[in-house]
């Protein structure tokens, strides 16, 4: 494949993300526009990030099959598989930002990972993981991890 075709590809397929992912979220969520997840969280007891990784899977299931069998001849249905991964990939990006942002406002830190210390603690009496995150200025969150 020549660079020239491969730049088409890309940019063909990064373009229909894009314009579904807007139109789609635009139609289902309300000003939060990751409410959809938040609420798949909730009916299944899980993050919103779960949720979206839950949905992506039937997608990664289904282009697992298209790749297993070699079978590419419906070129706009793996448009449309691929297009969705990606976009879901975007949703579980926008999650985990708005997770850690959670834990960042108002310590007077900003809100990138490599700037925060973080040590697990391990509860030895419970299953449960306690991971405490220390910014530059000294403020200090727990959270809950399973």
């Amino acid at each position: 494949m020549t660079n020239e075709r491969f730049q088409e590809l890309v940019k063909e397929l990064r373009d229909k993300s894009m314009d579904t992912m807007l139109k789609k979220n635009a139609n289902y969520a309300d000003a939060d526009r990751l409410h959809n997840f938040k609420v798949g969280a909730a009916i299944t007891g899980g993050t919103p990030a779960q949720a979206a990784l839950g949905y992506m899977a039937k997608h990664l299931a289904s282009l697992q099959d298209k790749v297993r069998k070699n079978d590419f001849h419906d070129r706009e249905d793996l448009l449309e598989k691929c297009q969705d991964i990606i976009n879901y990939v975007v949703f579980i990006w926008c999650c985990g930002n708005e997770e850690l942002e959670k834990y960042t406002q108002g310590c007077g830190a900003v809100g990138y990972p490599g700037r925060f210390i973080q040590k697990r603690v391990e509860d030895l009496t419970s299953t449960s993981t306690e991971m405490q995150t220390r910014t530059p200025d000294d403020c200090v969150h727990v959270t809950a991890r399973n």
